[in-house]
């Protein structure tokens, strides 16, 4: 089996087709052991045996998200979501940039932590308009504030990782600003009112920063 993960995760998770229920998915969960055992090559590997038990876990979880949402009929309003959450993603930065400014650090800690949430609900459209086959950039624009969302939760919250004084600084701000003109660039493709509106709360962003910046070096 050369990519053992790869044929664990189609072999046990069924996507719907396009145009079909979330309810006709299926996460094969009554695997055996033995299936386990053969996706960790045939010999017990521990990291790979952990890996497929949690994966079994959250793909199960997932699907039961997506029926419930189905079911509340938001799947169908999410343009409207990503326009939101796109400017909840701005005013955000901008509570972070004045948080920081006034030495906040528990309340800037948890609004960074919104941030990071708020790449669940994008990775989900993500995987909506793609099953459903939607324009590239429905999908495609969304990969970026995913990525940026993944990267701050492993700099900033799991290792801890001072990034901001050191190198690793020259690959979070390509793409922290790549995430927010992709979110910008959707919301005019989604609609020109809505996308005024994001270009208007990025300013709102921008400008908080600048200002805490140019006063924080006097």
């Amino acid at each position: 089996m050369k990519y053992p993960v790869i044929w664990f995760i189609t072999t046990i998770v069924k996507l719907p087709k396009a145009g079909e229920s979330w309810r006709s998915a299926k996460v094969y969960d009554d695997l055996s052991d033995n299936d386990f055992i053969k996706f960790s090559k045939s010999s017990f590997n521990p990291p790979l045996f952990i890996f497929g038990r949690i994966f079994l876990y959250l793909a199960s979880e997932i699907l039961e998200l997506f029926i419930m949402l189905e079911e509340i009929e938001i799947l169908k309003t999410k343009e409207i979501l990503t326009v939101i959450l796109a400017n909840l993603f701005n005013l955000a930065f901008a509570a972070i940039f004045l948080l920081r400014y006034y030495e906040m650090s528990r309340s800037e800690y948890y609004t960074g932590l919104a941030v990071i949430v708020m790449g669940l609900p994008f990775l989900i459209i993500l995987i909506i308009n793609c099953r459903e086959g939607g324009k590239w950039w429905s999908w495609g624009l969304l990969i970026l504030p995913v990525v940026y969302c993944l990267l701050e939760l492993l700099l900033d919250y799991i290792f801890q990782i001072d990034f901001r004084s050191g190198s690793l600084l020259w690959l979070y701000i390509p793409v922290f600003y790549l995430a927010l003109f992709s979110l910008i660039g959707l919301s005019f493709l989604i609609s020109k009112t809505s996308g005024i509106f994001t270009l208007f709360t990025y300013f709102i962003q921008l400008t908080v920063f600048l200002l805490t910046i140019s006063r924080h070096r006097r």
